[in-house]
């Protein structure tokens, strides 16, 4: 037996916890909600996760997550990092962030996704981001199973390519050099960096 609160927990105040299946396969308005690199499960290679809400529509607020496996040190390393940076070169492409310090900079730009749905043997099925495009791409929007023009009326106008929440960018201007993980973050004393941030 566990004490859990110090007041009695009332259930009829908390929204239940459902199951969501995956959404449809198709295009959907989306934006980027939250970023965070993180380490694979072996703590030897790194990825960026995208956590990306659904904006409108049938399936408004539903959230779906993409990750990029970025800092790769695998048997097939270059293969892997060079789909991932494609896969980051069309979120920068569809929000218009050309130039990418922070990942912070591609949230809250309205853009389109295409999902698709996976199944694994011992897995719930789940959807896996497939395509990005930038908001106005007169691509076709999955909605209470039929297919529409997509329209994104509702959703508030931000300016191409800036994030609300950030300063304006610069104009952009070409890397001097070609694209490379972001340089590992100081870590406190006697705490080492996991190996994929080396």
């Amino acid at each position: 037996m566990a004490r859990l609160f110090q007041q009695p927990f009332d259930a009829h105040t908390v929204q239940p916890q459902e199951a969501f299946e995956p959404l449809p396969a198709g295009w959907y308005n989306a934006h980027i909600i939250n970023s965070e690199v993180k380490p694979t499960k072996d703590n030897k290679s790194g990825y960026l996760q995208l956590d990306l809400e659904i904006i409108d529509g049938e399936y408004a607020n539903r959230k779906v997550f993409d990750r990029l496996n970025l800092w790769n040190r695998g048997e097939n390393a270059v293969k892997v990092c060079e789909i991932a940076q494609r896969q980051l070169s069309a979120y920068c492409h569809a929000t218009g962030v050309f130039i990418l310090q922070d990942s912070n900079q591609l949230h809250g730009i309205p853009l389109k996704i295409k999902l698709a749905v996976r199944t694994s043997e011992g897995f719930d099925p789940t959807n896996d981001v497939k395509a990005v495009k930038h908001i106005q791409d007169n691509m076709p929007t999955t909605t209470q199973g039929t297919v529409v023009v997509a329209s994104f009326s509702s959703a508030p106008a931000v300016p191409f390519g800036q994030n609300p929440a950030l300063p304006p960018q610069p104009a952009p201007v070409a890397p001097a050099a070609p694209w490379a993980p972001p340089a590992a973050a100081a870590a406190p004393a006697g705490s080492p960096l996991p190996p994929w941030r080396k």
